[in-house]
């Protein structure tokens, strides 16, 4: 089964956070990039976020025209 290099992965999901997302995904795999996404970035996020396994922590534009 492939497995993905990097995963991009928001903070605020619907339903669940997306801290849970990764503590889930570090059990998975515990190599994999993980890349987290918001656009409502803090400090206090960022180091949480690192401090569970995050590859790298990036403040995403409020508002992406894709």
């Amino acid at each position: 089964m492939d497995k993905p290099e990097v995963i991009l992965l928001d903070i605020n999901l619907p339903g669940i956070d997306g801290n849970e997302v990764l503590r889930r995904i570090r059990k998975f795999d515990p190599i994999v990039s993980v890349v987290m996404l918001t656009a409502f970035a803090t400090v206090d996020n960022a180091i949480h976020a690192l401090k569970e396994g995050a590859s790298d922590f990036i403040r995403s534009p409020s508002r992406m025209n894709i």
